[in-house]
């Protein structure tokens, strides 16, 4: 017998996976330091957000809660899990969907 995972939080799981192989592979120059990867409940879904401490900025991942896209919220700051800006993918869709949360987080690759 195992213990189940919520969906929303393995949706979570692949897009930050993918957001680490792109993070280790196309911007090693730039820093990232400052970065952490943490868990949130917005009482509707509950994913993972990347945290940027050096630059104050929250990129927050779940399934969303009336689909089964990615949603994706581009947060004020990082203590604000509020008024956030969502964006949506496809099903599956986990390398754009960490495309986009890189490019939020530490720009577009040059």
């Amino acid at each position: 017998m195992r213990i189940a995972t919520d969906s929303s939080l393995i949706i979570a799981r692949h897009v930050i996976s993918e957001l680490q192989k792109i993070v280790n592979h196309k911007i090693k120059s730039r820093a990232v330091d400052g970065s952490v990867i943490k868990s949130f409940d917005n009482c509707r879904e509950q994913g993972l957000s990347v945290v940027q401490y050096l630059t104050d900025k929250r990129v927050s991942v779940a399934e969303c809660r009336n689909s089964d896209q990615i949603v994706v919220w581009v947060h004020d700051n990082v203590h604000n899990l509020d008024h956030a800006k969502a964006t949506y993918f496809d099903h599956g869709n986990y390398k754009d969907a960490a495309h986009f949360m890189c490019e939020q987080l530490y720009g577009k690759d040059k």
